[in-house]
């Protein structure tokens, strides 16, 4: 009913030595990192599947969450869903376009400049395709509004939230992660040129 791939960005952690021993998982092994885009893009274009969605190293889907997300872009009274956006926890208030509780959390969906996006997000793989997957010309960051951007604006289709689609985000913060803040900024600010945002 679903596949799991795990793209290891040549880690030295212990962890390719973890996925060696599990059994429901693909893994997708890294010689050197190369940054999220380009190894959810390795792991877009494995995928076998009708749907795809990514998920970062901190995060995870509550119970249910994925196949209300399914659920949701099969609804045939919402014929133009090119992406849902599932609801995750977020650190910030800047960029909140909507937001749902649950036992005592906060979840919630973000835009850029007025545009839905998904940080987490759940699409047909075909429209992935179709779209030319990530745009690796973004390192870290950047790559989730563009796609959503390329998917509202290129492709007319809509990109809207599932309250009942949720992620918890630690947005886990270690070293490796602080030395990659300022090529995330020029992410950023390559998705502004790129759309031609207001700042």
């Amino acid at each position: 009913a679903h596949e799991v791939i795990v793209v290891d960005g040549a880690s030295t952690d212990g962890t390719a030595e973890w996925l060696r021993e599990q059994r429901d998982l693909r893994v997708i092994r890294e010689d050197r990192r190369e940054g999220a885009v380009r190894a959810f893009n390795r792991g877009f274009r494995s995928a076998r599947g009708t749907y795809v969605t990514w998920l970062n190293d901190d995060a995870y889907p509550l119970p249910g969450s994925i196949d209300a997300a399914v659920r949701f872009i099969e609804r045939e009274d919402l014929p133009d869903v090119g992406m849902v956006a599932l609801y995750h926890t977020w650190h910030s208030e800047r960029n909140i376009l909507h937001e749902v509780e649950r036992d005592g959390s906060r979840y919630m969906i973000c835009h850029v400049r007025g545009y839905p996006y998904a940080n987490f997000g759940l699409l047909r793989r075909a429209l992935l395709e179709r779209v030319g997957f990530a745009d690796e010309s973004f390192r870290f960051f950047g790559f989730d509004p563009d796609l959503a951007l390329k998917i509202q604006l290129n492709e007319n289709l809509l990109v809207l939230g599932c309250p009942d689609a949720l992620i918890h985000h630690d947005e886990h913060h270690d070293a490796r992660k602080l030395s990659d803040v300022e090529t995330g900024r020029a992410d950023n600010e390559r998705l502004f040129a790129k759309w031609r945002l207001p700042q």
